[in-house]
């Protein structure tokens, strides 16, 4: 009730204190501070319009901004304003925080399509200031409805400008507005994987995974390319593309991805194991599980982790191959790959099997605190209902010597793993 009572006054000493702070704002000499301010707060105040007292703030934005009535307000003037026309011209400003704010307050208030607005946007890309720049980039894509043919020849013409910081930008942009599917863009798309800077071939690469559909032979042929660029990371980008857009079972590819398993950069071979995970046909595949297997003795642990993941995809629960290799990690000095192993084993392990059971119910000793309630977990999920399961879980929840979370663990599968009361 006091509170209620209160709030009015509340209110209007919050107005009156962001009023206070916004005119010191105005008064510091900082060179193109003043003008930053300004323009967040003409984003802030319009078109809505907010509290009668707010008045003066607004006024003083417009006159920081230029030669502007002082007596006609801001609020509710509406995007058609005087000021409006001075933040687009804020764009072309001498300071890169003041081309930012612009930017980012145009794609907030502009009109969607608004064609002259959005040019002037796109003459801010590649601008020497990243904020700027990557500022732009959204505001293009905010105010840009998908698949405009206007915008996306413009930004399609930028791909073959002198400067690369603006054929990136573009790149990024189109990618943004463009519909997925679009014959078009991908046909402008297609040539900057072989443009002579390495970051617009990235660019692309990622660009086409956003825009191609599955299948698309020109970018699969594009980023099939990439994959002999001497470039560990153009070749792991290839990969990811590849992992998206080619076919399911496509048998060029996954040769492909298959003699990247040998590379010798480790995100290289890590995204290999993903693309092969997302095009294999079926699961059950000997070669593909085989091979995944292999990588996870690779000497780089996020390689290994990327085997297990892909392991989960590619084999079939109890598999002959997955299951021991799996087993054999769970073994491993490092605790991080023994939980990584044992969360995947409780995914390809079969259920209800006495050996792999006893294996599980003794990693609840282990010293990873991580791999104890892991190992609880899987114990709950591979002997649901099994009274032996049941009996190993009753210990250890009321083991006095076992950490907290391991506790908690087994007292949550106890009650929701389908154990008998």
């Amino acid at each position: 009730m006091v509170l209620q009572q209160t709030s009015p006054s509340m209110r209007k000493a919050l107005q009156e204190g962001l009023l206070e702070v916004f005119c010191k704002l105005v008064r510091q000499p900082v060179a193109g501070h003043n003008l930053t301010g300004a323009i967040w707060k003409l984003a802030c105040l319009s078109p809505r319009g907010h509290a009668p007292c707010l008045q003066e703030v607004g006024e003083r934005a417009c006159a920081v901004l230029g030669n502007v009535d002082r007596k006609k307000t801001v609020l509710g003037c509406g995007i058609d304003g005087p000021w409006f026309e001075r933040i687009r011209q804020c764009l072309s400003d001498a300071q890169g925080r003041v081309r930012a704010a612009a930017a980012q307050t145009l794609s907030g208030l502009a009109r969607k399509n608004d064609l002259v607005t959005i040019r002037e946007l796109i003459g801010v890309l590649g601008d020497e200031c990243p904020e700027a720049c990557r500022a732009a980039i959204v505001a293009i894509g905010a105010l840009t409805e998908t698949g405009h043919d206007v915008v996306t020849q413009e930004l399609a013409e930028l791909l073959g400008h002198d400067c690369s910081k603006v054929r990136w930008a573009a790149l990024e942009a189109l990618a943004q507005t463009s519909r997925k599917g679009d014959d078009a863009v991908v046909a402008f798309l297609v040539p900057c994987l072989e443009d002579a800077d390495i970051d617009i071939r990235t660019a692309a690469v990622d660009a086409l995974r956003r825009v191609a559909l599955h299948g698309d032979p020109a970018t699969v042929r594009g980023a099939s390319m990439l994959l002999e660029h001497r470039d560990g990371s153009v070749r792991a980008g290839a990969l990811r593309t590849l992992s998206w857009v080619a076919r399911v079972g496509d048998a060029e590819v996954m040769a492909k991805a298959k003699s990247c398993l040998e590379d010798g950069v480790s995100n290289v071979r890590a995204a290999a194991l993903h693309a092969m995970a997302e095009l294999v046909t079926h699961k059950g595949d000997v070669d593909v599980i085989a091979r995944v297997v292999g990588k996870l003795s690779d000497s780089e642990s996020f390689v290994r982790g990327a085997a297990l993941e892909s392991l989960l995809k590619v084999a079939d629960q109890g598999d002959a191959t997955a299951v021991p290799a799996v087993l054999e990690l769970l073994e491993h000095p490092d605790g991080r790959v023994r939980l990584a192993a044992v969360e995947a084993l409780g995914q390809v392990a079969p259920k209800n099997d006495a050996s792999i059971i006893s294996t599980v119910a003794e990693l609840m000793e282990d010293r990873h605190t991580g791999v104890c309630c892991v190992a609880v977990q899987v114990l709950g999920h591979l002997g649901a209902g099994d009274a032996q399961c049941r009996q190993l879980l009753l210990q250890r929840r009321y083991d006095a010597e076992a950490a907290q979370p391991v506790r908690a663990a087994a007292a949550y599968v106890l009650e929701e793993g389908g154990f008998e009361s």
